[in-house]
């Protein structure tokens, strides 16, 4: 059943020769029927994630009895030339920054917890790079 169309329609075909209603693969599956007809129409924008449609769909032809791994293969190949058609086509237009020799100034806080200190509550010892760098470069000239 491996070429009969996408992962959808043949689980869809499966379960209609089997006379199942999608209210009744719903509740084997323990799903929502919306979330049955969303799995049978590949409308994988509205399940909630990979693994998830992998469960559902792996489940799914369980109960129907047809090769799940042949399904998963069919579900990863399709799911990877979406993906792919979203990678060429995401982004063409977009413009990386150009680098500058001009070094960026950027000030980060560090934090020091000491030994003692314990809970949120205790103060820390904070100092700002920029002024570490400072007292640095001052003390090797001064």
């Amino acid at each position: 059943m491996a070429d009969a169309g996408g992962v959808g329609q043949q689980l869809r075909s499966a379960r209609e020769a089997r006379n199942i209603t999608l209210a009744e693969a719903a509740q084997s599956l323990k799903l929502a029927p919306r979330q049955v007809a969303a799995i049978e129409s590949e409308d994988w924008a509205s399940l909630p994630g990979n693994t998830m449609i992998r469960g559902f769909v792996r489940n799914y032809a369980r109960v129907l009895n047809l090769d799940a791994d042949a399904l998963m293969r069919a579900l990863d190949a399709t799911r990877m030339q979406r993906t792919l058609q979203l990678e060429a086509s995401a982004g063409t237009s977009s413009h990386l920054p150009q680098a500058s020799n001009q070094a960026e100034r950027r000030d980060y806080l560090a934090g020091h917890r000491g030994a003692g200190a314990a809970g949120p509550g205790t103060a820390g010892v904070f100092l700002c790079s920029a002024e570490l760098l400072a007292r640095a470069v001052g003390g090797a000239h001064g």
